[in-house]
């Protein structure tokens, strides 16, 4: 019995579909440390960094992931051939078009470090933060978002924390955000 050319070719882009959707993202290949949550279609998962899952965990487009202090984890991302690290701290999102090519990551808090292999045609990865946008082709370079506290006038490391504390003034706990681009190799636009 013969197959209609059409049936057959609504049968192969199925399986085509089937396949991709199984393939992920990204994978984490490297976690040390306590724990790290992964936050998937709004619903957070923890996970033990030294546990089975960690290594191997996939990573899907549009996942979340944050580090609690103390733990580091590395992702390989697949359509582009990038190696993202994720210090203690940290939140941030893994994302791409429906092809992958197109692949960002979203920086919301903490410190990450990318090497991109060099990309080819039309594919690119950046690294957004609310404050930056690093855009990069074949480079290896990190960004940092971070809030630091103002230190209150004589509080440096020599300084009586108590008196520190009177003599700051009212708005010594307010936050200033320090972002950061560096580059190791290659070039960041």
């Amino acid at each position: 019995m013969k197959i209609p050319k059409a049936v057959s070719t609504v049968i192969f882009l199925f399986m085509a579909a089937v396949l991709l959707a199984e393939t992920p993202y990204a994978t984490v290949v490297y976690a040390e440390g306590k724990q790290f949550s992964v936050i998937r279609a709004g619903k957070p998962k923890a996970y033990s960094a030294e546990g089975p899952e960690a290594v191997g965990l996939a990573v899907q487009r549009g996942d979340i992931l944050q580090t609690s202090p103390g733990t580091y984890l590395e992702i390989l991302i697949y359509p582009i051939s990038a190696s993202v690290q994720l210090a203690e701290n940290t939140s941030f999102k893994c994302d791409a078009d429906e092809s992958g090519t197109q692949s960002k990551g979203e920086l919301y808090y903490g410190r990450v470090r990318a090497k991109v292999a060099k990309l080819t045609g039309s594919s690119t990865y950046k690294i957004t933060s609310p404050s930056l946008v690093a855009g990069v082709r074949g480079t290896d370079f990190g960004c940092d978002h971070i809030y630091i506290r103002p230190q209150a006038p004589g509080a440096g490391p020599d300084a009586d924390p108590a008196s520190a504390s009177v003599s700051a003034p009212a708005n010594a706990s307010a936050s200033s955000v320090m972002n950061r681009v560096f580059c190791f190799e290659g070039s960041v636009l």
